[in-house]
């Protein structure tokens, strides 16, 4: 947490990630709601927050996609050809 500077105003705030009570300069609490951010009690709890959010869980859905289209089938070195017999499931897209 920030430390607070002497003389400022602040504003008792409850963290959303950790459940905590924090305090926090009034001007700080005001940008961030100004600028759409959330107001959180550390960069631990931003960290968890982030990680959280719908635009990450895309960006990673989509990088684990690319990584992965080289392991499929004939790209994989180690497959054999579908020995078991069974019918294969499609291959899976990047945006899916």
């Amino acid at each position: 947490m920030a430390a607070v500077r002497p003389g400022k105003k602040t504003i008792e705030l409850f963290c959303i990630v950790c459940q905590e009570t924090y305090v926090k300069e009034l001007y700080e609490h005001e940008r961030n709601e100004r600028l759409g951010r959330a107001s959180l009690c550390s960069r631990h709890c931003q960290a968890i927050y982030m990680d959280l959010s719908p635009a990450k869980q895309i960006q990673t859905k989509a990088m684990l996609a690319e990584r992965n289209s080289t392991q499929w089938r004939e790209n994989n070195p180690n497959w054999k050809g579908g020995v078991s017999g069974k019918k294969l499931k499609p291959l899976p897209t990047a945006g899916g």
